[in-house]
């Protein structure tokens, strides 16, 4: 790839920033730069000390994460300023990562629960199937309300509940005082889409995400009208300005919503929506946290927020990582009081009159305790000057404490190849090490696909969704 391509696909391609990189390097303003920042660390958070030995990153730690103190703020902001996005002038889902908690179940006795479709001959319906596994067929099909997306099944003590929507999420709660017909007691709707959904001590936890464009406040001029709603068996649910946070300094309207129902009387005991500009987020148990990072400046240093569930969303701290180059994060992972994060760096190395401009990229390795930002890193280089290739992270599967990632290299002059390379985090130190490539993971929270094969009670089944056919596998 030249070196023009590569800043396209950077989004720099930008004549100052190909101007600036035919400059020579300015010590000077190196010097600057941590002078600047030694600076900042010291006002807004704790001053953490650089592994410079490892790679140029560095954490902060800091309470001071919003720049607004209420959505009118944000919105009087945004009616003048905002970023325009056409995904985001609509619903959006986020790519959850949950751990740590029930993310979702489809047998309930004998009985075994599957969601299907049908949307041949110019029909088109959702529906429930029924297997009974002792008497080894399908006992009955129930008709349900389109999702329009494949919902996460739950069964929790004697109630069927399935969560999913990909412009509004629905939640239906069934009771199974018969397990062979099921009849709908409640229906939760939140505006959205679906992130995901867990149980965790007799409470439904339910992500949605919703983006709309503030447009100077020409097509909304009610800041009601950029909140949430919900309605619960359709009975409106107020989102009060108390239950809004504001992550940052967002450039658009976006947020992630969290509603939390106790299944045992049916009623939402706490919600909370947080606007910001989100990229992704992980939840683990009673803490969730929010990578922010913006989509329109490509040196903006991303950052995770943690907030404490158990304690109505108290913002726990705040970590950015400040590197001197484009940073983009790819997974987090909790383990312990810390923070693992995979994140890939890229920046300029030099330039070529056969190659234009040269960079490197760099896997980057960070364990960061969540409390008090003490880190420790290691970073592993790709270099494309050999090769004018591109790296790209397709997978990440965890194991304990082990990160195997699946990356894609590819270029103008080789062949696209694929391997693996596995992180492990041991104490106060980190490793690489190449390996097979991880296989792709399915997800298993919902059934998708024409057959299956699963064991229950000792005894293998198979089970044909096309014939609705139930049998025992030698």
């Amino acid at each position: 790839m030249r070196g023009k391509d590569l800043l396209e696909k950077l989004e720099l391609a930008d004549e100052k920033y190909i101007q600036a990189a035919n400059m020579p390097v300015k010590k000077k303003k190196t010097r600057k730069f941590f002078k600047a920042a030694a600076i900042i660390l010291a006002v807004g958070g704790i001053s953490l000390l650089i592994h410079t030995n490892y790679t140029n990153i560095n954490i902060s730690t800091g309470e001071n994460f919003s720049k607004y103190s209420s959505l009118n703020e944000l919105l009087a902001y945004l009616g003048e300023n905002e970023n325009h996005e056409n995904e985001l002038m609509g619903t959006k889902s986020l790519s959850a990562n949950v751990s740590g908690v029930d993310t979702g179940s489809v047998m309930y006795n004998e009985y075994r629960y599957r969601f299907g479709r049908h949307d041949g001959n110019r029909t088109y319906y959702e529906f429930l199937q029924i297997f009974n596994l002792k008497e080894g067929k399908l006992v009955n099909t129930v008709e349900l309300e389109p999702f329009h997306d494949y919902p996460t099944i739950f069964v929790y003590q004697n109630k069927l509940i399935l969560a999913g929507g990909n412009s509004q999420t629905a939640v239906n709660i069934y009771s199974l005082d018969n397990p062979e017909n099921p009849v709908l007691e409640h229906r939760y709707i939140q505006n959205g889409a679906f992130d995901t959904a867990f149980i965790s001590d007799d409470k439904l936890y339910i992500f949605t995400s919703d983006g709309m464009c503030a447009c100077g406040f020409s097509s909304k001029s009610n800041p009601d009208d950029y909140k949430p709603s919900a309605t619960l068996d359709e009975k409106e649910i107020e989102w009060t300005d108390d239950e809004i946070t504001i992550i940052g300094e967002p450039e658009r309207v976006f947020y992630n919503a969290v509603s939390v129902m106790d299944l045992n009387n049916t009623e939402i005991l706490q919600k909370r929506a947080f606007y910001g500009d989100i990229q992704d987020m992980y939840i683990d148990k009673d803490i969730i946290m929010f990578h922010t990072q913006s989509s329109f400046d490509y040196y903006d240093k991303p950052k995770i927020d943690t907030f404490d569930m158990s304690d109505n969303f108290s913002h726990i701290s705040q970590i950015t990582i400040n590197a001197l180059s484009v940073t983009r994060i790819h997974d987090i992972k909790k383990i312990g009081t810390s923070y693992k994060i995979i994140a890939q760096t890229y920046y300029q190395t030099g330039f070529s009159l056969t190659r234009g401009y040269l960079g490197t990229s760099e896997i980057v390795a960070i364990s960061a305790d969540i409390q008090t930002g003490n880190y420790y890193s290691k970073k592993y280089i790709f270099d494309y000057i050999p090769t004018n290739a591109d790296n790209f992270v397709r997978e990440i599967i965890w194991n304990e404490n082990t990160a195997t990632l699946s990356v894609e290299r590819r270029g103008l002059y080789i062949d696209n190849t694929t391997y693996g390379l596995s992180v492990t985090f041991n104490d106060n130190s980190i490793s690489f090490e190449k390996t097979e490539p991880p296989q792709t993971q399915t997800q298993t929270n919902y059934l998708i696909g024409r057959s299956q094969t699963f064991e229950y009670d000792g005894k293998k089944f198979y089970i044909d969704y096309q014939k609705n056919t139930l049998e025992t596998v030698p």
